[in-house]
């Protein structure tokens, strides 16, 4: 049964789809309070924007690395020097 909870609410599975994650660590992460969420009578919403942050807030920043540089083998040892 499909129903219309506008395009902000994502369902739980919706929800552990966007993020590519089981739908157990979703609601792990919801009774952990780690995401907020609408709770309708028994139903548990998420809303779009909420997983958007916290997809943002997850994010590691890429590092200067030495992959590029011309002592560096590129046999896939990354930061192993041909020296």
């Amino acid at each position: 049964m499909t129903t219309n909870t506008g395009p902000d609410l994502l369902t739980v599975p919706e929800a552990a789809q966007m993020l590519r994650l089981k739908d157990s660590t979703v609601r792990a992460w919801l009774l952990q309070r780690r995401i907020r969420f609408v709770k309708l009578g028994r139903r548990v919403f998420l809303k779009r924007g909420d997983v958007q942050a916290l997809v943002e807030t997850c994010m590691v920043p890429a590092e200067k690395s030495q992959a590029n540089s011309p002592n560096t083998m590129r046999t896939g040892n990354l930061g192993v020097s041909t020296l």
